[in-house]
């Protein structure tokens, strides 16, 4: 037989089986992209279903008699009218029921339902049963996002790193605050105002404190509670072992730091400039100070700028009542004392000079990744802002304490839907995403429904026909609009992405400097 691969003929051969390679390659894409989206379209039903729903309505002690009113719809409205970007977040200009109505009512005659009055729906808003259902609702949300496993990668490194340092594993890197709006002036009676809110210009006597803790290893709240403007902080913190909690100077007493060494947890906090204590050791730039008999520690605030000042302070407090009887039987209250031993770093507050920044970390940790640690604390800051800016939070207009309440509990089920939409929106498309722009998308694309109100749909089961998560993933991660603009040199340094960078760094993670995102420069000052 002659041989019949010519040189054209294999060449030609060799064509097709290249382009039937890549054809199947196209279609094992296809195949994987389409199995991804799948899977993600699955999220919506996996952190809420309709029987969980159900379970949490009847746990609540919502009535499920009436007929009229579908609650998932009204919880739908709800967070629908915290996620409207239309509206007004300042105290004056806010919303009231005639707009979650409104919301109830768009959503009813769009599957076909009976619509409701606005006074048919706030009875039911105003019910402590409703405000418990809320509650309930971001409790199990937060649990989900938890499980799901959308968690910083440089976060969980950082937490390698420190526990390798520490010696025993270290599970979470957690940021602890308040935060405080002014409300009507009718509900004074249920929250207190602060001192502050007082003064002349203030909005009200009366304001509502969120007591909240935020882990930095998923960004969602682990825990918050609703009190008033006079609450004491340090008294809602929660404390598991084998974590961190970065706290400001409200949170850096000793009782406080008691407590976490009682549970085996650690913190980071900003001390008071006029902290009375007992210099046990002192270094300066590293150099052990050998002479420090009888000195104070306001003494070691005014060496040079450049210096870097590192303390060994020993205080003491009183801990909690104790009943105490003696031999006679006779019972006295007393409160016993307590020494605590710290580590004091030096640092520049702007605005108010030299201060503190304490912490129970052994000294393994260096003192450059403590100070950077207390930067991370900003983070909780900017997850308030995105609450007040972005969801609403000052917003509500109304007398009733229960709504009130509600309201505050929508804005953060409507934050945290939102963040795992956009996090999932990153992990398919492999880019990084603008909280802010994608929060402004609806503004570009006017024409097409909001994504924030599409997500909520779908958590509760009253979704549109034809709407899927994986659509709305879709438009942010492929929108022009949402995308992370690059910042310039003075803003990078401010960017947590920054800090966690020259964290790694300073902790022994990486010895390149190429991989920071400016050039290394040790942190004298606080965020």
């Amino acid at each position: 037989m002659p041989n019949l691969n010519f040189p054209q003929n294999q060449a030609k051969s060799q064509a097709i089986d290249a382009s039937s390679t890549a054809a199947q390659a196209r279609q094992h894409s296809n195949t994987v992209l389409d199995q991804q989206e799948a899977c993600f379209d699955h999220i919506p039903l996996t952190i809420m279903s309709r029987q969980k729903f159900t379970a949490l309505q009847a746990a609540s002690g919502v009535s499920i008699r009436h007929r009229l009113v579908d609650f998932r719809l009204l919880v739908s409205a709800v967070l629908a009218t915290t996620a409207d970007q239309k509206l007004s977040y300042g105290t004056e200009n806010g919303y009231d029921v005639a707009d979650i109505a409104g919301h109830y009512n768009a959503l009813a005659r769009a599957r076909g339902l009976s619509e409701l009055t606005a006074p048919a729906i706030e009875f039911h808003l105003k019910k402590p049963e409703f405000t418990a259902l809320m509650l309930m609702v971001f409790e199990h949300l937060t649990a989900q996002k938890l499980k799901v496993g959308i968690e910083d990668a440089d976060v969980k490194k950082v937490l390698a790193l420190i526990s390798s340092a520490v010696g025993k594993p270290i599970t979470d890197l957690r940021a602890t605050d308040g935060c405080y709006f002014c409300v009507a002036a009718s509900l004074a009676k249920w929250f207190p105002a602060s001192r502050t809110a007082h003064k002349e210009g203030s909005k009200g006597a009366a304001q509502i404190g969120i007591q909240a803790c935020l882990s930095l290893k998923s960004k969602v709240f682990i825990a918050a509670e609703i009190t008033g403007g006079t609450a004491y902080e340090p008294n809602y913190v929660p404390i598991d072992p084998n974590t961190i909690t970065l706290a400001d100077a409200a949170f850096g007493t000793y009782a406080s730091f008691v407590k976490f060494e009682d549970n085996d947890a650690f913190q980071v906090a900003k001390g008071r400039s006029n902290l009375a204590a007992k210099v046990c050791e002192a270094y300066v730039d590293g150099k052990k100070v050998k002479d420090i008999n009888g000195k104070k520690l306001k003494e070691f605030l005014r060496y040079d700028v450049g210096q870097r000042i590192e303390l060994v302070i020993e205080g003491e407090c009183r801990t909690e009542s104790v009943i105490v009887v003696d031999s006679n039987g006779v019972a006295t209250v007393t409160k016993p004392t307590r020494k605590v031993k710290l580590r004091a770093i030096r640092i520049f507050e702007p605005g108010k000079g030299w201060t503190w920044v304490l912490t129970n970390l052994p000294s393994s940790v260096p003192a450059a990744a403590v100070l950077t640690l207390m930067r991370l604390r900003w983070t909780i800051e900017r997850a308030f802002l995105d609450l007040k800016s972005h969801n609403n939070l000052r917003g509500a207009r109304t007398n009733s304490r229960h709504l009130a309440q509600t309201m505050v509990w929508a804005s953060m089920i409507t934050a945290l839907i939102k963040l795992v939409t956009i996090r999932c929106a990153e992990l398919r498309y492999g880019r990084s995403l603008s909280l802010r722009r994608c929060h402004k998308l609806d503004q570009h694309e006017q024409e097409k429904p909001s994504w924030s109100i599409t997500v909520i749909t779908l958590l509760f089961g009253r979704a549109l026909p034809g709407a899927s998560f994986a659509e709305v993933l879709h438009r942010l991660g492929s929108s022009k609009h949402t995308g992370v603009s690059k910042p310039s040199a003075k803003n990078r340094r401010r960017m947590i992405a920054h800090h966690l960078v020259c964290l790694i760094f300073e902790l022994g993670g990486d010895d390149d400097n190429e991989v920071l995102l400016l050039p290394y420069r040790p942190m004298l000052k606080s965020a």
